[in-house]
């Protein structure tokens, strides 16, 4: 991608050296509980290079147009690390001390941004920093995200330095058109299908009631069945713009539903959803045989293992041969000497 004065492209081996220096410095990783070794630095590259490799889009290597210099990386991540508000995408930057207070780092993270709102259709992308990093935050709010609470990083024990964190968020439909990115994403590769991330709704600084995956019913699901769904779930009737739903014989248009992830019948078979649309889109589609389909199925395997081993013929043997029989021992002898005749 490019920018005005930036390239945001493939990393390269000649990045390695400059990005360590830069992970190496002190000022750069004030905010970190410690700096990178050179192994660490290169190990970090490799796995941002790979990433954006498979996927088309990630964290860029940072490069000045005018000067042809790496400068370091900015871009989007999804983060490995298990926090309160997971799963998410988050956009960041790290940049050398010598190109700060220039603007770079808004200008980078401005066409990730653009990246992810305008090209991969992400509902939302979060950020955070320790609350002491304050051109951090400032950048974060140049770019539009406002502040949505604190969090402890869980990668970080306690008493370890910067453990607090504080969240940022951004949702597409507050990303401004003066906010976008206003030079070339040609180089951004389309996503070949829906991508299949989950970005949350609501986040943990909320009442438990306001965090909700949304899960639109279309026809009247079971109570016992919707109640299995937890405190995270919103469940009901026709919701607008779900994540997922649940029907039962009602038609349904994937098309029709552009955010949602995933579809379940309450019934055998799909014959009643756009199974086309929804693998072409990455949709899940899946079906769960309810109460009268699994009876049906039991009924007919009980008929067939009858008519199959003669059961009738062989349950009038049994009764009559116990009628004639003294002993257990002698009823026993009789009833494995006879029962071949009904296999």
């Amino acid at each position: 991608m490019e920018t005005e004065r930036l390239l945001l492209r493939p990393w390269s081996a000649s990045d390695l050296e400059p990005f360590a220096a830069l992970n190496a410095d002190p000022r750069v990783m004030e905010f970190f509980p410690r700096a990178l070794s050179r192994e660490e630095s290169d190990a970090m590259a490799d796995l941002c290079a790979r990433f954006l490799e498979a996927h088309g889009w990630g964290v860029w290597a940072l490069e000045r147009k005018d000067t042809a210099q790496f400068i370091g990386f900015a871009g989007l991540n999804i983060p490995a690390t298990a926090h309160p508000f997971q799963p998410c995408v988050e956009v960041g930057w790290r940049l050398g001390a010598a190109h700060w207070g220039r603007g770079f780092a808004t200008e980078a993270a401005r066409a990730a941004l653009s990246a992810a709102f305008d090209r991969l259709r992400l509902t939302e992308i979060v950020s955070f920093a320790a609350p002491s990093n304050a051109r951090s935050l400032r950048v974060m709010e140049r770019l539009g995200l406002r502040e949505s609470g604190l969090f402890l990083h869980a990668d970080r024990p306690e008493g370890t330095p910067f453990r607090e964190q504080v969240l940022y968020r951004l949702r597409r439909e507050d990303w401004k058109p003066q906010d976008r990115c206003g030079g070339d994403l040609s180089s951004l590769r389309d996503p070949p299908r829906r991508l299949s991330l989950r970005i949350p709704r609501r986040h943990p600084f909320q009442e438990i009631q306001d965090m909700a995956y949304r899960i639109a019913t279309l026809n009247k699901i079971s109570p016992e069945g919707l109640g299995l769904f937890g405190a995270e779930y919103e469940v009901a009737d026709g919701l607008s713009g779900p994540d997922a739903i649940l029907v039962r014989s009602t038609q349904v248009d994937t098309e029709g539903f552009p955010s949602t992830l995933a579809v379940a019948r309450a019934g055998a078979g799909v014959n009643n959803i756009t199974i086309d649309k929804a693998t072409a889109a990455g949709v899940a589609v899946f079906n769960t045989p309810g109460a009268n389909a699994n009876a049906v199925a039991e009924l007919v395997f009980t008929v067939l293992g009858y008519s199959a081993r003669n059961l009738g013929e062989g349950i009038a043997f049994a009764a009559k041969t116990a009628g004639e029989t003294d002993s257990d021992k002698e009823l026993d002898e009789k009833v494995e000497k006879g029962k071949g005749k009904f296999a």
